[in-house]
């Protein structure tokens, strides 16, 4: 029976050779050959995500597995989100990784920038060093303006927020956000009422 760790070498071994043979096609060339191998490329995936979720990757493994993020995003946005969910932990993650990914964010899928935050906040007591990351505050509190990364980043500043982050630019913008929620719920609210009055009218 192969031990697991051959089963992820194997599934690394097969990413690379996708990528190896697919960094000089062009992007619609590059799709064609990941439809050819899907089957080989998903079952490479399994093997990795059942390899870290069972013993958990160290700081070289995963910045390997980090680096595959932006090259399958390019070829299949599931691909990529479950390589990012593969990403836990056997002790730290090293920065690298966060940086890594973060680099390539703006230009990720709503999806995939979903499943990086979500990750973020499962794994963040794991980052390694987490004084380097709380450098990049500016790039979370960016996204809370984002509505469907705003749970996700408001949890990740919660727990890096140090006193020198409460500027009045910031608080201006969260006064903002709330106000906006505020009457967002309170014309939900209203919209409900109403609603309820009209089925009552009809029903008398």
């Amino acid at each position: 029976v192969p031990r697991m760790s051959d089963q992820y070498e194997l599934g690394v071994e097969t990413l690379n050779e996708f990528n190896s043979s697919t960094c000089n096609l062009v992007p619609k060339q590059i799709k064609a050959r990941y439809r050819a191998s899907k089957d080989l490329i998903h079952g490479a995936v399994v093997k990795i995500m059942h390899y870290s979720h069972q013993q958990g990757l160290n700081a070289e493994e995963s910045i390997q597995i980090a680096k595959f993020v932006p090259i399958f995003m390019n070829v299949n946005h599931s691909v990529a989100e479950k390589l990012v969910q593969a990403l836990m932990p056997l002790d730290k993650i090293p920065l690298e990784v966060v940086t890594s990914l973060l680099a390539f964010f703006p230009s990720f899928p709503e999806k995939l920038k979903i499943a990086v935050f979500t990750w973020l906040v499962l794994v963040l007591d794991y980052i390694s060093p987490l004084d380097s990351l709380i450098n990049m505050y500016c790039v979370f509190f960016h996204h809370i303006k984002v509505k469907e990364l705003q749970p996700l980043a408001c949890n990740i500043l919660l727990r890096l927020t140090q006193r020198h982050h409460a500027t009045t630019f910031r608080w201006n913008i969260i006064c903002k956000l709330l106000s906006s929620s505020s009457n967002s719920s309170d014309s939900d609210s209203g919209n409900s009422s109403g609603n309820s009055s009209s089925s009552s009218s009809s029903s008398g």
